[in-house]
């Protein structure tokens, strides 16, 4: 099970690629 701060580092990695995505 992931614990909240791998989510949170998951959520942002994702994060990144959404905003490089996006340009």
């Amino acid at each position: 099970m992931l614990t909240p701060q791998e989510i949170d580092k998951c959520y942002q990695e994702a994060e990144k690629l959404v905003l490089e995505a996006g340009k």
